[in-house]
């Protein structure tokens, strides 16, 4: 379960995992909390990246004018509209925020039981499940 929105001056990712049912290596080593929230910003492609951050200029993402028009030269900016995240090779800023989600934000989030059969992340995704590792997203192992 996972939730975009706007929060005063700012915009927030949070969520809630549904897969695995418990937590484990996979999410442990990549630091996954079971429930997070984080502030999301959006890179401006057209202002450059210190040394070598960034995607390159082969794989910059080039908005629409009307999108590129709200950096007005900013480095970053809220990501809002969320139609920034719909553009490959945008490049994005999370910084962890609230750690109490429901009282922080007013949300309730309460994750689904999911199976492999009934997770909705595969189709979300486009991932072909023959064609891709799920044991870590689906027992929290190492494949």
């Amino acid at each position: 379960m996972h939730s975009v929105g706007r929060h005063g001056d700012h915009t927030h990712l949070a969520y809630a995992l549904e897969l695995p049912a418990e937590p484990g290596a996979v999410q442990r080593t990549l630091h996954i909390e079971e429930q997070a929230s984080y502030v999301l910003s959006i890179k401006n492609p057209e202002r450059t990246s210190a040394g070598h951050a960034g995607v390159g200029e082969k794989r910059r993402v080039r908005f629409p004018k009307h999108l590129q028009e709200r950096f007005r030269e900013r480095r970053f900016i809220p990501a809002d509209p969320p139609d920034f995240l719909d553009h490959e090779g945008a490049e994005v800023l999370f910084i962890g925020a609230a750690d109490d989600i429901p009282k922080q934000l007013g949300l309730s989030l309460e994750p689904q039981h999911e199976t492999e059969s009934t997770a909705e992340i595969f189709r979300e995704l486009r991932m072909v499940k023959s064609r891709h590792p799920v044991k870590p997203l689906l027992e929290g192992q190492w494949d």
